[in-house]
Parts: C-alpha cells; sequence; structure tokens
C-alpha cells in the first residue's frame, strides 16, 4: 500500500475486530517518499497489526486501545519539516499489546504513550526492540516515552538501542519492568 497524496492515515482500523495481516505501508508512489500521513490508525475496535512493514510515514502507527501489534516492523519514519514522529503514539485507550516488533523512534520515539485524548491502562511491550535514531541535528528523545494519565505499562524482554536524546526509558511508574536491556546489558527500571 502506497500513501500517495492521503494526508491523515494511509490504512484505518475501525470496525470490530479489524486485522491488518503482512501488509507493507510506504509514503509516495515509490514507497520511500516521506509523507506527513499517519502509516496506520487502530481505533479502539479489537483489531491486531501483525507482520506489519510501516515505513516513510510521519507516526508509524496511532494506537487508540483495544489493539495488538506483533512482529512488525516500523522504521526510516520522517524527521522533516518539523514532524513529531514516532514509531507509535498512543493518546488515549486500554488493553494495547506490543509484542515482538521492530519499532524505531523518528524525531520522538519509538513507543510515545500520552494521555492528551484520555487516560491510558493496561499496555503490555514484551520481546521488542525499541531503536532511537538520529539525524545529525534530531534524534529520538526516548525509546519509550510515557507521559500524564497512564497506568498498568509492563515492560519486559525488551530490547532498547540505538540514539536518543534523553534516556532509553521516560521515568515512569512501570507495574512491571523486567529482562530489559541496552545493548545487551541489563537496564534497571528509571
Amino acid at each position: 500500500m502506497r500513501c500517495e497524496g492521503i494526508t491523515d492515515w494511509c490504512a484505518q482500523l475501525l470496525s470490530q475486530g479489524d486485522v491488518l495481516n503482512s501488509v507493507e505501508i510506504g509514503g509516495g508512489s515509490d514507497g520511500t517518499t516521506f509523507t506527513g500521513a499517519i502509516g496506520v490508525w487502530s481505533g479502539n475496535t479489537g483489531s491486531q497489526l501483525l507482520k506489519v512493514n510501516v515505513h516513510h510515514t510521519s507516526d508509524g502507527l496511532r494506537i487508540d486501545g483495544n489493539t495488538l501489534i506483533q512482529d512488525s516492523y516500523v522504521h526510516d519514519l520522517n524527521f522533516c519539516c518539523g514532524y513529531h514522529s514516532d514509531g507509535s503514539q498512543t493518546t488515549q485507550g486500554s488493553n494495547i499489546t506490543f509484542r515482538h516488533n521492530t519499532i524505531q523512534g523518528g524525531s520522538n520515539d519509538p513507543i510515545w504513550l500520552k494521555s492528551d485524548s484520555g487516560p491510558i491502562s493496561n499496555v503490555t511491550i514484551d520481546n521488542n526492540k525499541l531503536q532511537g535514531t538520529g539525524t545529525p541535528s534530531n534524534e529520538s528523545s526516548y525509546d519509550l516515552g510515557v507521559e500524564g494519565s497512564v497506568s498498568g505499562v509492563s515492560v519486559t524482554n525488551n530490547l532498547f538501542t540505538g540514539v536518543y536524546q534523553v534516556a532509553p526509558a521516560e521515568s515512569f511508574g512501570y507495574s512491571t519492568w523486567s529482562g530489559n536491556t541496552l545493548n545487551g546489558q541489563p537496564l534497571a527500571k528509571p
């Protein structure tokens, strides 16, 4: 799927139980031209994103609850023109699972949980590679950013890697933190 002439999101999962499986989503007609659109938006409907490859968009994913993201790859996001690009951004919702993905950050974070639109709860982040990325003038802030009314975040068995401006993970009261590493070394709870 190519995001050409799309300004909001390239794919949206809005019906109960939608599944997006083994799909590549890239910007522009060639798939490698950066776009300001979000790659995939999941709107709190019990959706699944499986083996999805998202690249050359602003945010890779926008997840608003009740969604499983598994075996997916989010990378090469838009650093251009003031975009606040995250591998995955959540501004509200609950019951979100990230399992066995590789997610790169854009100009912000690989995974960013910030309760701008409502509370966020029950988030599982397990067995992922979270990679901060950068350009000479812009780097991911964290590999995992958490702000606002967020609760029940379990972070287990993840590899944190890459470059970031501040720290691998934002200091936060994670409900569970275990088995995480930074470049192969044990990573203590921030």
